[in-house]
């Protein structure tokens, strides 16, 4: 355990001189059923920018804590290239029930949505970024900016409205 909690605040720390990796493998080593050690090697890879190791840490986690919300986020947000629309879709409509205000999910999945041509989820999930952002001005700029691509009036009066135009 004092293995794992070195590595995590050694990554907290920019990891400056190099251990935190090899902490995080000697905490796998001893415990191979605590999903806390490959989500911290996940947000180390991810902060050396090793996305393909970060996803397979994250997909590691996943098998120990399937429910973790965080889990469920990062593979969520970070899908692997060869994951098809649905399925990326599929795991960002279970992020966001379960995480309501992670305004990241909404729009990725508004972004993965729209790409696979569900545009009445594409406008939801937008619509649910405005109703939840603290920056309207942006969500609301979005809505319209997706409106306007989509020829979907409602869209546009919406994001007017919330402009206060």
């Amino acid at each position: 355990m004092a293995r794992l909690e070195l590595g995590r605040c050694l990554r907290v720390l920019g990891d400056p001189s190099g251990d935190a990796a090899e902490h995080l493998r000697v905490a796998a080593q001893y415990m191979p059923d605590r999903a806390a050690v490959p989500m911290e090697q996940a947000q180390l890879a991810q902060d050396a920018g090793d996305a393909a190791a970060a996803r397979a840490h994250w997909e590691a986690a996943a098998r120990l804590t399937p429910a973790d919300v965080r889990v469920i986020g990062a593979l969520a947000l970070s899908p692997p290239p060869a994951e098809g629309a649905a399925a990326t879709l599929a795991r960002l409509r279970q992020l966001v029930a379960r995480s309501p205000v992670n305004l990241a999910a909404w729009r990725r999945l508004a972004e993965v949505a729209e790409a696979a041509g569900a545009l009445d989820e594409a406008e939801a999930a937008l619509r649910a970024v405005l109703e939840r952002s603290a920056n309207r001005r942006a969500a609301a700029a979005a809505l319209g900016r997706f409106g306007t691509r989509h020829s979907r009036a409602a869209a546009v009066e919406a994001a007017t409205r919330a402009l206060g135009r």
